[in-house]
């Protein structure tokens, strides 16, 4: 992961610990559809494990199971940089 991006993982790593970020905030941005265009395989795997495994599947699911390092690392700059613009 480059600097540029290393960053963006702490700023929503440490938005969604003060609650300046939320994880509807993350998903509103990284939507079902980048998410599915974005993650690479091994990761949509998890996430529909995840998910099956689950009583209900929501943001905090989503953004739990991923984390913000494979989120930072993997979805588009434009879409992390709107999540903390918002």
């Amino acid at each position: 992961m480059d600097a540029k991006r290393r960053f963006l993982e702490k700023v929503l790593a440490s938005g969604l610990e003060t609650g300046t970020v939320t994880t509807d905030d993350i998903v509103r941005h990284a939507n079902p559809g980048v998410l599915a265009a974005e993650l690479p395989v091994p990761l949509k795997a998890k996430l529909l494990t995840a998910a099956l495994g689950a009583k209900k599947m929501d943001t905090k699911l989503v953004v739990d199971t991923l984390g913000t390092v494979d989120l930072a690392d993997n979805i588009p700059m434009s879409v992390l940089w709107a999540c903390v613009a918002e």
